[in-house]
């Protein structure tokens, strides 16, 4: 009786949650792919623009407002290692990493939302692949420390002696 029904519910709602994850999925690889369309571009297409507004909605349209304010530095270490910083809308920084589908941002939307696959990228990491791609973002060379430190604040606290970065890429 009531535990069948419940037990089908549950198979159900599962379903539903595993449907909605992977076409997340596709989601990140068709903006993925609309993003790359814009590498080395002066202005974005209105047809993509139009296409990742359908996709990313709010946090694009959040995403070139930060790009406009020129808030997107690439920070870039001798062994070729590179993050960005994006400058918030509250003037908190925010260290990303950007890489196909390998994103991280410090931000509460990437921590809820994009882990929890309810958004595809958060304005930050948006901005960043926006400014990458076309080239509209500010460098600063650091050491690989300082890279360390800006992705890792509390790395600062750690035993200097006992942290390094590995050389190798």
């Amino acid at each position: 009786g009531d535990s069948q029904r419940f037990s089908a519910r549950s198979v159900a709602c599962a379903r539903k949650r595993a449907a909605v994850m992977e076409s997340q999925v596709h989601l990140a690889d068709v903006t993925e792919m609309l993003l790359a369309l814009l590498k080395g571009l002066t202005e974005i297409p209105s047809e993509v623009l139009s296409a990742l507004h359908s996709i990313l909605q709010q946090p694009l349209l959040q995403a070139l407002d930060l790009v406009d304010r020129k808030s997107v530095t690439r920070l870039q270490s001798p062994s070729g290692r590179t993050a960005f910083q994006v400058v918030g809308s509250r003037k908190q920084v925010y260290t990303c990493l950007v890489a196909n589908h390998n994103n991280y941002c410090p931000c509460a939307a990437y921590t809820f939302s994009v882990l929890k696959r309810e958004a595809v990228m958060c304005k930050h990491v948006i901005a960043c692949k926006i400014a990458d791609a076309m080239s509209l973002y500010a460098t600063q060379d650091v050491t690989d420390k300082e890279l360390a430190l800006a992705l890792y604040p509390e790395a600062g606290q750690l035993d200097h002696d006992r942290f390094a970065i590995p050389t190798t890429v």
